[in-house]
C-alpha cells in the first residue's frame, strides 16, 4: 500500500458544496453507538463517483507541501515541493509528535483543583480522579470532570483500550509520567505516551458530538482497532454538530484501512419445469439484466455509508416445446344396453385419443446480489463542527475494496413433451359364458378398440440465467473529511493517506484518496 505525506501549514478547510443533483441524495444518520453502518439522512450528499483521488492528491502518490493559504482553491494552487514517500506509516499508535520535547510540553504542570486524573494503574471507583486515586478509564474520568465541574482530565502514560465521548468544556491532556503521586510531563523522544486505542468493533476512537462548547485534546495518540470488519469504516476522531468546537493539539491519529466489501451472493437457480402440457413455443428464456454497479457511498453526520451494487435481474422462463402429433379417431363406436346386452353401433359418436403435449420451459434463475461497498479510513471526520489541528500527525489507511457482484443463478431445466392418452371405442357387446358349461349363466360382455393419442410434443426451453450483481464501490482514504458546513484549520500538521479502495467487478466505482476530502 502506498502512502502520501503532506506537511500542512496554517490552512482553513471548509465543507465543499456538493452539486445540486448530488445534494438531494440521502446522507447518514448520527451514530450514538458508532458501530455498524449509519443510515442515510436528509440533506447529506453522496461521494463523488467520477474521481479516485481528491483534488489535492497527486496521481503518483507523492505527498505535497501546501503553503499558507486562505481557501481551498489557494491551497491547491500553491501546492509545491513533494516530501519523501516511504513505506506504510506505523498504525499502532503512531510516532510521538515531532516536537514532543518542546518547551510547551515540558513546562506543563497539573492543576489539582480543576483536574481529574486517570492512569492504567487506577480504578473506576466512587470518587476516583485524584492524583492519589486516579480513575482507570478515560471515559470515567471525563464523566467525573463533567459532574464535578472540572476543566481538565490528565492522562498518564499507557494504552487505554476504549472508545470515548468528549465532554463540552473539558480538555483531555496526555503525556504525563507518574511516580507515586507525582505527575510530571513526559516529553522526551521515544516516550511511552498516552494512547487511546478503540476496541475491536468500535468504529470511532474519539467522538465529539454536539458538545455545546469547546474541548481540547492535546499530547494524546489516537488509534483505531488493529483491523476493520468487512465493509467497516474507521475514524480516529469524529466531530459533529454546530455547537462542537474542538482543538487537537499535538495529537497523533493513526487509522488502519477500511474493511473490504463482501462479494454478492449467487442467485438461486430457476425452478425445473414440473410437467408437460404447456402452450407451444420454442427457445431458451432470456437472461436477466446485470445489476447496476455502485457509483459511490454517501457521507453524513454519522460518517460514511458504503455504496453497494444492485442485484441482477431474474432470467425469463424458457419457452414451451413444439406441439405434439394429432391423435387417432373413430366414428364407429357404439353403446351397449346392459339390461338386454344389446349393442347399438355408431351411437357414441366420434371418439379420439388426446393430442400429444408440448414440454414446458424451465424457470428463470434469480439475479446475483450486488457486491458490498468497501469501508473508508478517515483520520479526522468533521460534520458541521469547527475543528482546529495544531502540530498534529494524521494518518489514514487505504480505503476498502468494493465486493464483486454475485453471479446469476442458472435457469431451470425444461420438461420433455408427452404422448397423448389413448381413448377406448366400444365395438360390440353380447352375452358370453364365463365358465365351461355356463354353470353360472351368461354375462353381458363388451369389446373395445383403442384410439391412440398423438405423438409427444417437443421439449421446453431452459430458463434464462439471472443477471450478475453490480460491483460495490471502493472506500475512501482521507486525512480529513469536512462536510455539513463544518470547518477545519490545520497548522503545522502532517497528513498521510493510503490508496483509494478499488471498485468491485463489474464496474463498481473506486474510492477517493486525499489529504482533504471531498
Amino acid at each position: 500500500m502506498s502512502r502520501r505525506r503532506s506537511a500542512v501549514r496554517p490552512l482553513v478547510w471548509l465543507a465543499a458544496p456538493l452539486p445540486l443533483a448530488v445534494a438531494a441524495c440521502a446522507a447518514l444518520a448520527g451514530i450514538d453507538d458508532p458501530v455498524g453502518r449509519p443510515e442515510p439522512e436528509a440533506g447529506a450528499g453522496p461521494a463523488p463517483a467520477d474521481a479516485s483521488r481528491a483534488p489535492d492528491a497527486t496521481s503518483t502518490g507523492d505527498a505535497t507541501s501546501i503553503a499558507d493559504a486562505t481557501s481551498i482553491a489557494d491551497a491547491v494552487a500553491t501546492a509545491d515541493a513533494a516530501l519523501d514517500t516511504g513505506p506504510d506509516a506505523n498504525l499502532d499508535g503512531g510516532a510521538p509528535p515531532s516536537d514532543a520535547a518542546g518547551s510547551d510540553c515540558a513546562a506543563r504542570t497539573v492543576d489539582d483543583v480543576n483536574g481529574v486524573f486517570v492512569a492504567t494503574t487506577g480504578a473506576d471507583a466512587l470518587g476516583c480522579g485524584t492524583r492519589q486515586q486516579p480513575c482507570r478509564t478515560v471515559q470515567a474520568a471525563l464523566a467525573q470532570a463533567g459532574t464535578l465541574g472540572k476543566s481538565t482530565v490528565y492522562v498518564a502514560e499507557g494504552t487505554y483500550a476504549e472508545s470515548i465521548s468528549l465532554v463540552g468544556g473539558v480538555s483531555l491532556e496526555g503525556a504525563w509520567s507518574v511516580r507515586g503521586s507525582a505527575w510530571s510531563p513526559s516529553c522526551a523522544a521515544g516516550a511511552v505516551g498516552s494512547t487511546l486505542v478503540a476496541p475491536d468493533g468500535e468504529q470511532v476512537t474519539v467522538l465529539a458530538d454536539s458538545l455545546g462548547g469547546g474541548s481540547t485534546v492535546r499530547w494524546v495518540r489516537v488509534a483505531s482497532p488493529s483491523a476493520a470488519q468487512p465493509g467497516e469504516s474507521l475514524y480516529g476522531v469524529l466531530a459533529r454538530g454546530a455547537t462542537t468546537k474542538l482543538v487537537l493539539d499535538h495529537v497523533v491519529v493513526s487509522v488502519v484501512g477500511g474493511g473490504n466489501g463482501g462479494a454478492g451472493a449467487e442467485g438461486v437457480a430457476g425452478a425445473n419445469a414440473a410437467a408437460s402440457g404447456c402452450t407451444t413455443g420454442a427457445g431458451t428464456g432470456a437472461a436477466g439484466e446485470a445489476g447496476a454497479p455502485s457509483t459511490g457511498g454517501q457521507f453524513g453526520s454519522g460518517g460514511y455509508v458504503p455504496g453497494d451494487g444492485v442485484a441482477g435481474g431474474r432470467g425469463a422462463t424458457g419457452a414451451s416445446g413444439s406441439a405434439g402429433g394429432p391423435p387417432a379417431c373413430s366414428s364407429a363406436c357404439g353403446t351397449c344396453d346392459t339390461a338386454h346386452c344389446a349393442y347399438t353401433p355408431n351411437a357414441a359418436g366420434t371418439v379420439c385419443g388426446a393430442a400429444g403435449q408440448a414440454g414446458c420451459g424451465g424457470g428463470g434463475g434469480a439475479g446475483g446480489a450486488g457486491g458490498l461497498g468497501g469501508g473508508s479510513s478517515i483520520a479526522v471526520y468533521v460534520w458541521g463542527a469547527t475543528v482546529t489541528c495544531e502540530d498534529c500527525t494524521l494518518t489514514a489507511g487505504s480505503g476498502g475494496s468494493g465486493g464483486a457482484g454475485g453471479p446469476g443463478g442458472d435457469g431451470g431445466a425444461p420438461s420433455q413433451g408427452a404422448a397423448g392418452a389413448a381413448a377406448s371405442c366400444m365395438t360390440n357387446c353380447g352375452f358370453v359364458c364365463p365358465d365351461a358349461g355356463c354353470t353360472a349363466g351368461p354375462v353381458c360382455n363388451a369389446t373395445y378398440a383403442s384410439e391412440n393419442g398423438g405423438s409427444p410434443g417437443g421439449p421446453g426451453g431452459p430458463g434464462g440465467a439471472g443477471g450478475v450483481g453490480g460491483g460495490g464501490a471502493g472506500g475512501w482514504s482521507c486525512g480529513v473529511y469536512v462536510g455539513g458546513a463544518g470547518t477545519v484549520t490545520l497548522s503545522g500538521s502532517v497528513v498521510n493517506v493510503g490508496d483509494a479502495g478499488a471498485g468491485g467487478l463489474p464496474s463498481g466505482s473506486p474510492g477517493v484518496s486525499g489529504a482533504r476530502c471531498p
